[in-house]
């Protein structure tokens, strides 16, 4: 009967703590720094930004291949180019880094046109990950054109964008060759806690 009591009375104590914690401490505190109790992570523009709402649209019957691979080899420098890191800009004034004239140029045009963030360099070439769900944003970055839709459902491709009937330095990669993307999914989690907890 007494522990009954005891346990009772350190019951109504524990809340009293919680409420006075709640009530008193974390909601004046919160209001001070004028966030929504309702929503504290996302602001209310964020939330109207149709923008933001495309990052995390459902996946259509696509998906975007890069006709480049990254585990090509360029051969020689035709010139050793130091200007702005563009695409357009580059292949406006140059055309090519090297003897090859389908190459990406791996300054990250279309990495800023994806909302998704599925895009990255490797080897000075871009590389679509798991994210990408066939927007086709960066097709309209890449002033090569090397960048294209296929079905979603495509296994195999030649990662290269000449012609069968030319040949060039990297044209083993007219083969098709099955497509693995780079998987970025756990690392842009961690990143997005990263982002929302460290940065205040």
């Amino acid at each position: 009967m007494v522990a009954a009591i005891l346990f009772g009375l350190l019951f109504i104590i524990v809340v009293s703590f919680v409420c006075v914690f709640i009530f008193y401490i974390l909601s004046p505190s919160l209001k001070k720094q004028e966030i929504p109790f309702e929503n504290s992570l996302i602001s209310e523009t964020e939330l109207l930004e149709k923008s933001n709402f495309e990052e995390f649209s459902a996946a259509t019957e696509n998906k975007a291949v890069v006709l480049c691979s990254s585990e090509k080899n360029c051969g020689e420098k035709r010139i050793d180019y130091n200007g702005p890191k563009n695409c357009a800009l580059f292949f406006s004034a140059f055309d090519t880094e090297y003897n090859c004239k389908y190459i990406c140029a791996g300054f990250g045009d279309c990495i800023k046109s994806c909302p998704r963030g599925a895009l990255s360099i490797k080897n000075k070439t871009a590389v679509v990950s798991s994210l990408c769900n066939g927007c086709g944003k960066c097709i309209d970055s890449c002033p090569h054109k090397i960048i294209k839709l296929v079905p979603a459902a495509t296994k195999k491709i030649a990662v290269c964008n000449s012609s069968f009937s030319e040949k060039t330095e990297c044209s083993e990669f007219l083969v098709e060759k099955e497509i693995l993307p780079l998987d970025k999914r756990g690392f842009k989690f961690w990143k997005k806690c990263y982002t929302i907890f460290c940065k205040r």
